[in-house]
């Protein structure tokens, strides 16, 4: 056994560097009267303590990190922060433990979500404003070229939203940024620059229909649909996209209140998300004639 002044002598440590590194390790310290002592053992401890970090340190400047379960030297990227174990490694860690430990897992997580529901959706929110451009191959100076280009606004409506990144689904090609509703009409519509204008048609048209009030009774409908829309005089296609589809719609005006058509699903989500603003569509059109021409 040796003093604490001997022991910081023979690891080659100031006393209070030592007296930290006891307190951090939970080192075991025998007391006889005022003095204190530690056994060769700790001593042995403390100073592969130190080897250990000394390598740590080593593997850091050189961007590397030793898993604590395989024990391979690895990139600092295959480990997440904070970890010691490889993603490898705590995950079959990770699996071990839910199965060993399920009930107490689950009722943690539970109690953790009741508790900070806010905080998480707004941690969701600020990790998908960070990370959403990554998904599209984007770097954060493209992103930051793409916000500059539309001012911060949506490229469609010109209104500052939530700015979702907008791409072509059949070249994976990004267009631009859309608010969520623009980026969703134009989605439901398939980006189909005729259907747009079909749309600006038909609800032009509409102001100088004989439009019948709207009276909505779901358990008429569902038991008698072809024959309601028969009685209104409509078509079993959609007026926009000419689709034949069994999820056909009564369009209506949410101001007036007065039927408009018969509308497939798509094209009246679509005309909804746009808001039937005949002005939003234009810009839609030319939205979309831009990204074609590149």
């Amino acid at each position: 056994m040796y003093t604490m002044k001997e022991a910081a002598i023979l690891v080659g440590l100031t006393y209070e560097t030592l007296h930290k590194q006891v307190q951090k390790n939970k080192i075991q310290i025998i007391k006889i009267g005022n003095k204190k002592f530690i056994s060769n053992e700790e001593i042995q401890n403390i100073k592969d303590n130190l080897i250990k970090l000394k390598i740590d340190k080593e593997l850091k400047s050189k961007k590397l990190k030793k898993c604590f379960d395989c024990k391979l030297i690895q990139s600092i990227n295959n480990f997440g922060p904070k970890s010691k174990r490889c993603r490898l490694c705590k995950s079959i860690h990770d699996k071990k433990y839910y199965n060993q430990n399920k009930a107490k897992v689950l009722e943690t997580i539970y109690l953790y979500n009741r508790k900070n529901t806010l905080q998480i959706k707004e941690n969701h929110k600020k990790y998908y404003q960070k990370t959403k451009h990554i998904k599209y191959g984007l770097t954060d100076l493209e992103y930051e070229l793409l916000l500059k280009r539309s001012d911060g606004l949506c490229e469609i409506c010109k209104y500052k939203k939530n700015l979702c990144i907008d791409h072509n689904h059949v070249t994976k090609d990004v267009r631009g940024l859309l608010c969520r509703s623009c980026n969703s009409g134009i989605g439901y519509i398939k980006d189909n620059i005729y259907f747009i204008e079909k749309s600006i048609i038909y609800l032009l048209e509409y102001k100088n229909k004989n439009c019948f009030k709207y009276q909505y009774n779901k358990k008429y409908i569902r038991g008698n649909k072809n024959k309601y829309f028969k009685d209104l005089g409509f078509k079993d296609m959609c007026e926009i996209c000419g689709n034949k589809d069994s999820m056909m719609t009564i369009d209506h005006c949410h101001k007036t209140n007065l039927i408009r058509g018969f509308l497939c699903n798509g094209c009246n989500s679509s005309i909804g998300y746009f808001k039937d603003d005949i002005n939003i569509l234009k810009s839609a059109i030319a939205y979309l004639e831009k990204s074609l021409k590149g």
